[in-house]
């Protein structure tokens, strides 16, 4: 399995220690750790190394990838994606960015590259995602890519404190075919 993957303007590769900092920095953000649901708030250099800590051990334990979202021309660190495998075999593809980050198609681009990892190396059938309800941007990130709503569901928001009115997503591999066929 490939360890890194290019777009036009990204590098996704593993996660590592030295991304510590980085990572604190930019989801030590209100704004952006509310949106998620497993990242506390305030989140420290700790959580930071707990999380790099699990996720070098991912792919061993349970098949899970962790990429850092760099860019390709100076390496800046501009968040994480990664797929998580269920009991059920469907993979949920997660993703965030800092702040200054946003709004630039860079969530687009990284989905878009680890949609098609996902489907092409890792061979599965089916994606599937969810975003809050009050964070239409990522809605609109997992659109572009393919995914379709399938459900509502009130989801954990650790920073929150509460459950979160959420829509659920899908992307099966026929429908990622489909959209391959007419991208050619």
């Amino acid at each position: 399995m490939s360890n890194r993957l290019a777009t036009e303007r990204l590098i996704l590769r593993p996660v590592q220690k030295s991304d510590a900092e980085a990572i604190t920095t930019l989801i030590n953000n209100w704004d952006v750790a509310r949106m998620l649901a497993r990242v506390p708030f305030p989140y420290t250099l700790e959580d930071a190394r707990s999380f790099l800590e699990k996720a070098d051990r991912f792919p061993q334990e349970n098949g899970a990838c962790v990429f850092a979202v760099t860019q390709k021309t100076d390496q800046v660190f501009k968040g994480v994606i990664g797929l998580d495998p269920h009991d059920t075999g469907v993979f949920e593809l997660g993703y965030w960015l800092g702040e200054p980050y946003w709004g630039q198609g860079f969530a687009s681009e990284a989905a878009r590259a680890i949609v098609d990892f996902a489907f092409e190396v890792l061979n599965i059938d089916r994606l599937n995602a969810s975003h809050a309800d009050d964070n239409p941007a990522s809605g609109n990130v997992l659109k572009k890519v393919g995914f379709e709503p399938y459900g509502k569901e009130p989801k954990e928001s650790v920073a929150r404190s509460e459950l979160v009115d959420s829509t659920m997503v899908t992307l099966p591999r026929h429908k990622w075919q489909s959209l391959q066929a007419q991208a050619s």
